[in-house]
């Protein structure tokens, strides 16, 4: 295996391991996660492969020469058939809030990087406008794209540099469309939805436990997992940019309440006369 080492020494080929069901997070945060998930154009190199099944199995793509990539750039890891993944995590960094999405790649073998595992994550930052516990206050500010599997993020890009979609009905566009070519960076698609992967979403805390163990434990040669617990709040960190929240104030968290039955009549409670 080189220099990944998997928890146990669980790993299974990665054409073996079956994507968990769609769980978005609960409430609030399923939410959010699914009104601003990315679609992915992959066009070329591998398309995402779940990293990991619900036994705890890691996914590994074997070579018959040698431990490093050769040939086709999306050679054995390039089947439609297979559903893929996106991981999910929402969290804040500098008091806003941002969601983590990252996609697993068997391999990678760009100009600067040709090695087995690879991760891809697109960090959407939001701004709220109003109450923080209603998903519709909730709007897209922009999209971080990672340069590397170190965490490095171009945060450069303006929200109009994204083409955004609605995946659901009502409301406005929210949905990105991001892109990867067999290299490292990921990028702002320059197509619409049409032909867009939609990965079957899963987010960080409804993972089975045996599953979320293996991507908190696994030790990657070349990459790491964005959104595992000692990688989360440096991942939110390293895509977040001061100059995307120009002028735009902290979220107030205050929101409405109900009126009591003080407020609506005054003599609530008071004896009759």
């Amino acid at each position: 295996r080189g220099g990944d080492v998997a928890v146990e020494d669980k790993w299974l080929g990665h054409n073996k391991i079956v994507a968990l069901e769609e769980l978005p997070g609960y409430d609030l945060t399923g939410e959010i996660e699914t009104t601003f998930r990315p679609l992915l154009h992959s066009y070329s190199g591998c398309i995402p492969y779940p990293a990991v099944d619900a036994n705890g199995n890691a996914g590994y793509l074997y070579f018959s020469a040698g431990l490093r990539p050769t040939g086709n750039a999306g050679g054995d890891c390039r089947d439609f058939g297979q559903s893929g993944q996106v991981y999910a995590r929402v969290g804040k960094s500098h008091g806003r809030w941002g969601v983590i999405y990252s996609w697993y790649l068997p391999k990678v073998m760009g100009k600067e990087q040709q090695h087995k595992h690879h991760w891809i994550t697109a960090v959407v930052w939001l701004r709220i406008d109003g109450c923080p516990d209603l998903i519709y206050n909730f709007k897209s500010l922009g999209v971080a794209y990672s340069k590397n599997p170190q965490n490095s993020f171009d945060v450069t890009r303006k929200d109009s540099d994204t083409i955004f979609v609605k995946l659901n009905d009502g409301g406005s566009a929210t949905n990105p469309i991001v892109a990867y070519d067999s290299g490292v960076p990921l990028l702002p698609s320059r197509e619409g939805a049409a032909g867009a992967l939609n990965n079957p979403l899963i987010d960080w805390h409804r993972l089975p436990q045996l599953a979320q163990q293996q991507l908190n434990g696994i030790q990657y040669e070349h990459t790491q997992v964005p959104f595992n617990d000692a990688n989360f709040q440096g991942t939110l960190d390293a895509a977040y940019s001061d100059a995307l929240y120009t002028n735009v104030p902290l979220e107030s968290g205050e929101c409405e309440t109900d009126p009591t039955e003080a407020d609506i009549d005054p003599d609530f409670g008071l004896p009759e006369p």
